[in-house]
């Protein structure tokens, strides 16, 4: 479900997108250069990723990425998800990140 996007270049004017699979991550080399935006709740189910699910998936990140270039965030947009359930998700994802 995790999947890895890197969406910055050091260049501001130039953008690269670089989609890394979970299952793959263990075969990239350390990710030192990229800000790269990581799916922690699925979008596809209205169940409601609990805090602990989300921060063992951005601890496992943190093994490739430096924390302060690493941005949690939904595998995509919430809006086929009920307001309820996607505000759930949101403050779940937030507290997650403050906690990992």
């Amino acid at each position: 479900m995790c999947a890895l996007f890197s969406l910055r270049c050091p260049s501001s004017t130039a953008s690269e997108i670089t989609h890394v699979d979970k299952d793959h991550l263990h075969r990239q080399e350390r990710l030192t250069k990229t800000t790269a935006i990581l799916g922690v709740v699925a979008i596809a189910r209205s169940h409601v990723e609990s805090i602990d699910e989300i921060e063992a998936r951005l601890k496992d990140a943190l093994c490739y990425i430096d924390r302060a270039r690493l941005m949690a965030a939904p595998d995509c947009r919430l809006g086929l998800l009920s307001r309820t359930v996607a505000v759930q998700k949101l403050n779940n994802l937030c507290a997650a990140a403050h906690a990992a």
